[in-house]
């Protein structure tokens, strides 16, 4: 694979229809509609819509799936005929993983058509003045600098877009919580919606936030901050973004999270933002307020973009400096992190309408009134696929200060369990058993989860933190095959992953695997072996990853050698998911999913094979 596979898009839309032909086209989509032109999108989705519905019931459901990414861009027609027929074979998020309601699944496309009408309505009834002084450097400048009353505190509203989540999971936002509390005690009123809880449609959206000075949206929540979305999800904040603008043209709209910390050109190309904020926003949107309220010169800040200004090209990893938090700030250079006294503001939520994910037999069983932290901020590992949003340097929190956080989530909040954000939880292993030891002390019941690498989890350890009930681990495996794995800057080979699922249950901490196909190297037969070692740890594992390149990674210089026309916006970066220096075809990596989304077979007596030596026409 190549990057022929942007070439002309009619020669994968004519004659028979073959299962090579059409699972390359609803792939790759996103990289063939760059080379169309706007005019000739919904033609050209309208063909491969056709083609989906005339194929067998497997690659239909798939083939929908795929193609739910795009709903915005078809006909009207084609909107309605893809709806009826996608809310009754189609999974939630196009990952081949899990079905979802028929009627929650129609209620999304609904809704995702009705944002896009609503954003075009607004910019059809917004006077054109009101765009330019958006998009002009000075105008907006000077709307920025002149916008609150010295004597007066603007009103904040933080708003998480719908959808930013996965399928399985959705966990209060901490990001925003802790900002809230910032910025509360600093004194400014606050406004916090999450909108994949509300699931307000934009005009109701609009009123709930009417009066806010500043507007501040995350394209990323920091459970996906280094996975970062790109797909719909990325394209439906960039239109609650927008929308907000045109409504509000008076308001400073902030966008925060990883796009915009790594490509804030493309941000600023896809919405109507006055501001990109770069790193991490739980902290840093707080110094941005200040100086827009007292009327500062925002060019001086190191950590933000506006819009107008001119931006350096991008570099080898794709990602435009600077975006590495070491270079934004001194307060990112220490090993401490700051402000440990700062607890989320739970108060704005209800911690009953979140949950986490727990597999029972490698069955999903959510985890009600899951709640979220962060105890460190980090990771000194580089793996070659990962956006490491908090860089190699890591900022640990006072191992007091996280017990008291858990206290008051088990007393006052009622959370049942906590899942730590950490990159990787076990870097310090004396600082984790300074934190089991300080939980023990005080009779926590709450019980909670990490993610972690699997050559930091030796036995010892892992006994300590099950005694201060910790349930269960995730576990960065991606693959058991030797070649794969060595690849990918991780682990030299599979035994730290074996081991580290052994120690976990002679511990009483159940493993759960995060394990990811399509790396380089990747072949049918290594993701044979992979098959196969799951099949024989009976660990339970998440929707199985495609590995994909990001801006910000090595993993993304690899992918831009091989396809040059990456580059100029996040999507195409999915489209080549699983593709990057192997020689897997959508196909191979379509029919490797639909093995994973069957998760009793690592219960089966034998495990299930691909069958090595051809790639299926």
């Amino acid at each position: 694979m190549n990057a022929s596979i942007s070439a002309p898009f009619e020669a994968s839309l004519e004659g028979p229809v073959s299962v090579a032909k059409l699972t390359r086209s609803a792939w790759c989509c996103a990289l063939l509609l760059s080379e169309v032109s706007p005019s000739r999108r919904p033609q050209f989705l309208d063909n491969l819509l056709d083609r989906i519905l005339e194929a067998e019931p497997e690659l239909r459901r798939w083939g929908l799936a795929e193609l739910g990414h795009y709903v915005e861009e078809m006909s009207p027609a084609s909107q309605v005929r893809f709806m009826a027929a996608y809310s009754s074979d189609a999974c939630a998020d196009g990952c081949g993983c899990s079905a979802i309601d028929s009627d929650e699944a129609k209620s999304r496309l609904e809704r995702r058509v009705a944002a896009q009408e609503h954003v075009s309505l607004a910019r059809r009834s917004t006077p054109g003045q009101r765009i330019v002084v958006a998009r002009e450097q000075a105008k907006a400048l000077r709307a920025i600098s002149g916008k609150s009353d010295p004597e007066g505190m603007p009103t904040i509203a933080l708003v998480v877009p719908e959808f930013l989540s996965a399928n399985t999971f959705l966990q209060p936002p901490l990001e925003m919580l802790l900002a809230a509390a910032r910025l509360r005690h600093a004194g400014y009123p606050v406004r916090l919606v999450d909108n994949r809880v509300e699931q307000l449609p934009f005009d109701l959206l609009e009123a709930k936030i009417a009066g806010a000075e500043i507007i501040a949206v995350t394209t990323t929540p920091y459970d996906h901050i280094q996975n970062y979305f790109l797909d719909y999800r990325l394209k439906y904040s960039f239109q609650t973004i927008s929308f907000l603008k045109l409504r509000f043209p008076d308001s400073v709209v902030i966008a925060c999270g990883a796009h915009g910390t790594v490509r804030p050109d493309i941000v600023f190309n896809e919405s109507l933002a006055d501001i990109v904020l770069k790193g991490e926003f739980d902290t840093e949107l707080l110094p941005v307020v200040t100086s827009i309220h007292a009327k500062a010169d925002l060019r001086l800040l190191s950590n933000i973009a506006i819009r107008g200004q001119e931006s350096m090209a991008p570099d080898g990893h794709g990602g435009v400096f600077p975006y590495q938090l070491v270079q934004l700030g001194d307060q990112f250079r220490s090993n401490r992190t700051q402000d440990d006294w700062v607890m989320p503001a739970y108060d704005l939520v209800d911690l009953n309408d979140y949950y986490g994910d727990v597999y029972v037999q490698n069955r999903l069983s959510p985890q009600k009134r899951c709640a979220t932290t962060l105890a460190t901020r980090g990771c000194a590992h580089d793996c070659s696929f990962c956006f490491n949003f908090w860089g190699r340097r890591v900022r640990y929190r006072n191992p007091e200060s996280i017990v008291e956080e858990m206290q008051r989530l088990e007393h006052e909040w009622r959370a049942n369990h906590l899942f730590f954000l950490d990159f990787h939880f076990s870097q310090n292993p004396a600082w984790v058993a300074r934190l089991c030891e300080l939980i023990r002390q005080k009779n926590l019941h709450i019980t909670w989860s990490a993610q972690a690498r699997c050559d930091a989890l030796p036995l010892t350890l892992l006994e300590d933190m099950a005694a201060s009930r910790c349930a269960h681990l995730w576990l960065g495996v991606e693959s058991f095959d030797e070649q794969v794995i060595a690849r990918s800057s991780k682990y030299s080979d599979s035994e730290p992953a074996i081991e580290a699922i052994a120690n976990c249950r002679k511990a009483g901490i159940q493993p759960h695997l995060f394990v990811m196909i399509g790396l380089p190297g990747e072949t049918r037969q290594s993701i044979n072996a992979t098959m196969a070692q799951m099949h024989a740890a009976k660990a339970s594992y998440c929707g199985v990853m495609v590995a994909t390149p990001r801006f910000g990674t090595p993993y993304y210089e690899l992918a831009k050698s091989q396809f040059p026309q990456l580059g100029n916006d996040f999507y195409g970066l999915r489209a080549v998911r699983g593709l990057v220096a192997n020689e897997l075809e959508p196909r191979d990596l379509q029919e490797a999913l639909t093995v994973f989304e069957q998760r009793d077979f690592i219960y089966r007596s034998d495990p299930p094979q691909m069958t090595v030596g051809g790639y299926r026409q």
